[in-house]
């Protein structure tokens, strides 16, 4: 059975998203947001950069969310949650897969400038200029994603679950509106109506 190892709010639920969508059986492993924990040298040795996911499935140890996604697509998806390989639609999927990082990178940086520098070096003239370009960068994905259900269409797919977690991310921070991105929140709304989705947001 494979292993996740997860920390609730991190990357590491677009993980265990996909496999509650795939129906893959899977030991989840919860850890607390905690650098002492994270950088044991046990931990290090399935992510080195003491950070969660990674995943154990037999002999192999994997980390980084979309790498992970894409092995367990691969291994266990069966053609399912992405489209066929060489249509329009794939060229989207491959898009938004590695943009959905983009985005979620633009809210780290607000993370960083609003919670991570000591107090005292906060200020708005380094936390506005990174809300903006995040702001921007969402901004972008809402135009793109139009009208579309889901990122690359009418179905379902993994982009959809990576889109979606920057979304979550981004909302710590009130990054989008609804007013700003009606199209990717009413997207997530629909996300959050999915049973799978439901069941990797329990504890």
């Amino acid at each position: 059975m494979i292993k996740l190892y997860h920390v609730r709010g991190t990357r590491s639920f677009r993980v265990r998203w996909l496999m509650e969508e795939l129906e893959i059986p899977y030991e989840l492993i919860t850890m607390p947001l905690d650098e002492k924990v994270l950088r044991t040298p046990e931990m290090l040795a399935r992510n080195p950069f003491g950070k969660v996911p990674a995943i154990e499935d037999g002999a192999v140890t994997l980390f980084e969310s979309g790498a992970i996604v894409e092995y367990l697509l691969e291994t266990y998806g069966e053609g399912r949650l992405q489209p066929e390989k060489g249509s329009p639609e794939w060229l989207r999927y491959l898009q938004w897969m590695h943009g959905s990082e983009t985005l979620a990178n633009f809210v780290g940086v607000v993370l960083f400038t609003t919670m991570r520098i000591p107090e005292d070096a906060r200020s708005d003239l380094i936390s506005d200029p990174a809300k903006t370009r995040a702001r921007f960068a969402f901004a972008a994905a809402e135009k793109d994603l139009g009208d579309r259900a889901c990122i690359c269409g009418t179905e379902f797919t993994a982009a959809d679950i990576m889109v979606t977690w920057a979304l979550i991310f981004g909302s710590m921070f009130g990054i989008p509106t609804t007013d700003e991105c009606p199209n990717l929140m009413a997207s997530w709304d629909r996300m959050k109506a999915r049973p799978a989705y439901q069941r990797a947001m329990e504890d």
